[in-house]
């Protein structure tokens, strides 16, 4: 009887250990799962986060052009292949550049002159070390006289000349000591990786 009893408490146990395996199995699987959901649910979030914020850059960048007397419908693909090829060079995002044209476009500089001043700007944040909202803010503010804040990054315009002869000056200037940095960066490691995020 006693033995009985023995290989009855043993059978039970072996067949709860059983049971309990299979339920914490199915536990760590729900818990996986779950887990799995939380991080698409976060990815799909960002993601349509990051479309909207693309939407409204370019938005302004449209509503910039037509204010300024442009036709946004006309030079929307010019602009947007401008920032892909851009971003694709450099890293930096195709809505920084959009932002960056909008406010170049809103401090009077047509839509080629913007441009120009981007990669101006696209330089200017590589060679100083600075970011690039940063960057444009300074070439923005430049272009409407107010070159004393270059001088930071040793670019020093005589500030006898006329509003257009300074930013004149200090684009040409930006260009020598600059150009062509943005490229150069991309080029290492860490542009590299910074190019591939934007993708």
């Amino acid at each position: 009887m006693a033995v009985e009893k023995f290989d009855l408490v043993v059978r039970a146990k072996d067949e709860a250990s059983a049971v309990f395996s299979k339920i914490s199995g199915n536990m760590v699987g729900l818990a996986t799962a779950a887990a799995g959901l939380i991080a698409v649910a976060a990815f799909l979030k960002s993601s349509v986060s990051a479309a909207i914020e693309s939407e409204k850059a370019w938005n302004k960048l449209g509503n910039a052009v037509d204010k300024h007397g442009g036709i946004w419908d006309a030079v929307r693909v010019r602009f947007q292949t401008f920032a892909t090829t851009l971003q694709n060079q450099t890293g930096i995002s195709d809505e920084a550049i959009a932002e960056s044209l909008q406010l170049f476009i809103d401090f009077g500089a047509s839509g080629q002159q913007a441009m120009d001043r981007v990669q101006v700007a696209a330089d200017l944040e590589a060679g100083a070390n600075i970011d690039f909202a940063s960057a444009t803010s300074l070439l923005a503010k430049a272009s409407a006289g107010a070159t004393e804040m270059l001088g930071r990054y040793g670019i020093r315009v005589d500030e006898n000349l006329s509003k257009s002869e300074k930013f004149a000056a200090a684009l040409g200037l930006i260009r020598d000591r600059f150009g062509g940095r943005a490229i150069e960066n991309a080029e290492t490691l860490a542009g590299k990786i910074e190019i591939l995020s934007q993708k």
